[in-house]
């Protein structure tokens, strides 16, 4: 998605795979990445344009509070 312009934050609660990402893709210029889980990030109310998760909820114990905070970030409209 960075490579086509948009803006990306990764995020992953383990650091090595934060760690692996940086060292890959560090270097564009649209992508960061954050060592965190996702109950201890700050993002503001409709940060997001879009919110996409791939392999994480079968990772989470409380799937409906993640689904909840991802819809928290995401703008009215957005996908």
């Amino acid at each position: 998605m960075a490579s086509v312009g948009f803006q990306v934050i990764g995020v992953d609660k383990d650091p090595d795979a934060i760690a692996i990402c940086k060292n890959r893709w560090g270097s564009q210029r649209l992508l960061s990445f954050i060592a965190s889980d996702y109950k201890d990030l700050n993002f503001d109310p409709s940060y997001f344009d879009l919110v996409v998760s791939f392999h994480t909820m079968e990772h989470i114990a409380d799937d409906y509070h993640f689904l909840k905070s991802c819809h928290r970030w995401l703008k009215t409209g957005g996908g």
